[in-house]
């Protein structure tokens, strides 16, 4: 007695869901499979059911994506305010640390190693086109002081506001993903270490593979 192969059930939920309305047509009214009517509609209630949820789950998965990116722009910006105001009331109380402890701020105790000037902007900026579709390769020189880098991307076209934060890579090198192929896109970086953030390095263009 044959039986059906069912490795389909170990395929990706795109090659269910393609394939699924192909079965369902081949087996509706076919005469030489017999009555299998119940067993049908509940297969294809189930294909609707599954690609519904693979709709909702990309849409949510954009989503996260998104509120991510502007929850790392916000970080961003919050550290950058930080290091302004502290050097503001180091600036006001001309470095007394009863008066800067009286702003709820710590200083640093005696013997104890400042932290580093605020870290210089990444230099030589490269940008190529990725192995991989939507993607570009990013590579920059080594910068003293610095914990991690900022990495921010926007079209060829795109405004100042328009810059968007894509990943805090601790390494000289990123890859950007989920670029759309062809199009033209601007990249810049900066460091951020314990005394805050580096300027901007300068742009660089490339092409999404």
């Amino acid at each position: 007695m044959a039986r059906i192969k069912r490795d389909l059930k170990k395929k990706s939920v795109i090659d269910k869901t393609s394939q699924s309305g192909q079965i369902a047509k081949a087996c509706e009214g076919n005469a030489q499979i017999g009555d299998v009517s119940d067993q049908l509609a509940s297969f294809v209630g189930a294909s609707t059911a599954l690609e519904k949820a693979y709709q909702d789950a990309e849409i949510a998965r954009d989503s996260a994506k998104q509120l991510t990116t502007v929850l790392n722009n916000a970080e961003s910006a919050w550290n950058a305010a930080f290091e302004t105001l502290c050097s503001a009331i180091e600036g006001a109380t001309e470095g007394n640390a009863q008066k800067i402890m009286s702003s709820s701020l710590k200083v640093y105790e005696r013997g104890h190693k400042p932290a580093l000037g605020r870290p210089s902007a990444p230099q030589n900026l490269a940008a190529k086109i990725g192995s991989f579709d939507g993607t570009v390769n990013l590579t920059w020189e080594k910068v003293h002081g610095r914990l991690v880098f900022v990495v921010q991307f926007k079209t060829f076209d795109g405004g100042e506001d328009s810059w968007r934060q894509v990943g805090m890579p601790t390494a000289c090198k990123f890859t950007v993903k989920g670029l759309e192929s062809g199009k033209k896109y601007w990249f810049r970086v900066a460091a951020i270490g314990t005394a805050g953030q580096s300027p901007w390095s300068d742009p660089a263009l490339c092409m999404a593979a």
